[in-house]
């Protein structure tokens, strides 16, 4: 027959277990409030960038001169490092093809939403509003998948 062995058993309170969860929700909401402040500063720019387009559009033509530029090339190519290294930081234990495309969907949306939102002005509370429905849309998309 076996023998027993004592062991100590300590119970942790409800309100440690709490307090230790409030502190991993935290953590995880200052990550995704992160994308939000990133977010709220590139639909404002778009916001802005709307006034001046329709002031502009002679620079329509300039585009593909501007895009195809490496300096051009460059910043989207820094941009996309910083932006693969946050989902890094806020999806640590997601799958690299999950992130990959969770990231591919942000972006995209927030290519596709900001082109059509900066083709007319608007009112800072109209880009402020946008950014801060947009944040929120991806901030729960990102807890949807872990976010930490």
């Amino acid at each position: 027959m076996g023998e027993v062995i004592g062991a100590v058993i300590g119970v942790v309170g409800d309100d440690q277990c709490a307090a230790a969860q409030a502190r991993l929700d935290q953590r995880r909401d200052v990550r995704v409030q992160r994308l939000g402040a990133v977010e709220q500063q590139q639909v404002d720019a778009l916001g802005q960038v709307g006034g001046q387009r329709l002031q502009c559009i002679a620079l329509a033509d300039a585009a593909p001169l501007y895009r195809d530029a490496p300096e051009a090339r460059a910043a989207r190519e820094a941009g996309d490092r910083a932006f693969e290294a946050f989902m890094q930081q806020v999806l640590p234990g997601v799958p690299v093809p999950a992130r990959a495309l969770a990231g591919e969907l942000i972006t995209r949306t927030l290519s596709a939403v900001g082109a059509d939102f900066s083709a007319s002005p608007r009112s800072e509370a109209e880009i402020h509003a946008q950014a801060d429905a947009m944040a929120d849309m991806f901030a729960a998309y990102l807890r949807s998948l872990g976010a930490t």
